[in-house]
């Protein structure tokens, strides 16, 4: 198919087919230029996050890439005015060339740095890297398009000799440089396994390159079918490559909302999910007489455990007791958070007192089954649990009704530990102490 393709743009009738319609390959520039804009701002955003060197490369590779677009466009008949603003026909593909080429570099310099696995040590220090990349990509642009409308020919000098290299020898350069940097990419990128999606539309995006210059160079000129088959097939893997990126930071964007309202250790919710979780249970309950419970958990004699056992142990102590909590809350709607230490929280919404004390048994008992050896006389690692319960003529808000629990918990753990204290419902500071034998649950 690619074969048909380019000996078609290479046909005379091909290269007179677009003469009369400029806004094909017109449209298809401007959604390059609105696409590459938009990649730049997401592969930046990423590296702002993440602080790995390629994403910046990459970033930068399509800010140079929409600048030169911005003067091609300028170099395009029929955009801002009747007339081309710069240059010729022959100068605007000079302009094409030096994109492609100052894209093709900063693709290298991703490909090379992705070596690096060791990111960047200081947050602070992304957003002045983005701001100088950026200036730079705008000043090699400019610069870049600069010199092409002034050159008074386009010959080259290589430094072995004078030869005189025209445009269509640059695109096979270029193509050679790109299919190489392809081969390479593939041949070494699974040695390299960070950023390994990234990796892979990249080669798709080199893979475009090729197929662009391919029929750039069949056409002799950027106005044939061939240029724009090329174009066209570019802008659709640009398209794919920033739908890809959206992706990649709805992912991460997702799996930092995981951080940052889960605990680590025991994957229970953790503070501030829990302190979210009381305002908007209060808000959506504020007129609503449905009785709630709240309840206050912690690990007894945990700190005489971690001394004899180790904070590993304990730590593993804490992961199974998170465990428990998690398949004893059987709702969406409940909610179990780690409150500190080897403090726990539960919140029950629209359970009465008899409901959360069963929670709260099996919960006690649960954690009693996992026998994990303890230096206290009974043996075993056990919990103490703090119970309060709003009462339907006793409206209470969840903040006051958790403290309830936490003085509940401290009555518990003054009555013996390893049992359950219930604050009772008109909450006057009277403790009703459930205890009951493991071999009776």
């Amino acid at each position: 198919m690619f074969i048909i393709i380019a000996a078609f743009a290479a046909s005379p009738y091909a290269s007179t087919a677009l003469a009369g319609v400029v806004g094909i390959p017109l449209l298809l520039l401007g959604v390059n230029l609105c696409l590459s804009f938009v990649a730049a701002s997401l592969l930046f955003g990423q590296f702002s996050v993440c602080r790995r060197w390629p994403l910046l490369f990459a970033g930068s590779a399509f800010s140079y890439l929409a600048f030169m677009t911005i003067a091609d466009l300028l170099a395009f008949p029929g955009v801002f005015s009747s007339h081309r603003i710069i240059g010729n026909e022959e100068r605007q593909l000079w302009i094409w060339l030096a994109g492609h080429a100052g894209f093709l570099v900063m693709v290298v310099g991703y490909i090379f740095t992705t070596r690096f696995q060791r990111p960047l040590n200081h947050a602070s220090g992304t957003r002045i890297l983005i701001v100088a990349v950026v200036l730079i990509d705008i000043l090699l642009a400019v610069g870049t398009t600069l010199s092409i409308l002034r050159s008074s020919n386009f010959a080259l000098t290589a430094h072995l000799g004078t030869v005189a290299l025209s445009a269509s020898d640059i695109c096979t350069i270029l193509l050679l440089q790109s299919a190489t940097t392809l081969i390479y990419a593939a041949a070494t990128g699974k040695n390299h396994g960070a950023l390994s999606i990234f990796n892979l539309w990249f080669l798709v995006v080199l893979l475009s390159v090729i197929i662009d210059l391919s029929l750039h160079i069949a056409g002799h000129s950027t106005f044939t079918v061939g240029s724009v088959v090329g174009t066209l097939i570019g802008t659709i893997i640009l398209a794919f490559f920033v739908s890809m990126c959206v992706r990649e930071i709805g992912q991460v964007t997702s799996s930092f909302e995981t951080i940052a309202h889960f605990d680590p250790l025991t994957g229970l919710a953790n503070r501030r999910s829990l302190d979210l979780f009381l305002s908007q249970f209060e808000s959506e309950n504020r007129r609503s007489v449905d009785t709630f419970a709240a309840m206050m958990i912690d690990v007894d004699h945990f700190k005489a455990f971690n001394d004899h056992f180790g904070h590993l142990a304990g730590d593993l102590v804490l992961q199974a007791i998170g465990q428990v909590i998690r398949i004893s809350l059987g709702r969406p709607k409940d909610l179990g958070a780690r409150y500190g230490g080897e403090e726990f929280a539960v919140i029950l919404p629209s359970t009465d007192r008899i409901g959360a004390l069963a929670v709260a048994r099996r919960i006690r008992q649960d954690v009693e089954k996992l026998k994990i050896p303890h230096i206290v006389k009974k043996g075993y690692v056990t919990v103490s649990i703090g119970i309060a319960n709003s009462g339907q003529e006793n409206a209470v808000d969840p903040r006051s009704l958790l403290s309830y629990a936490d003085r509940a918990l401290y009555h518990a753990k003054a009555s013996g530990r390893n049992v359950i204290s219930e604050a009772s419902a008109a909450q006057d500071g009277r403790f009703r102490v459930h205890v009951e034998d493991l071999a009776s649950a």
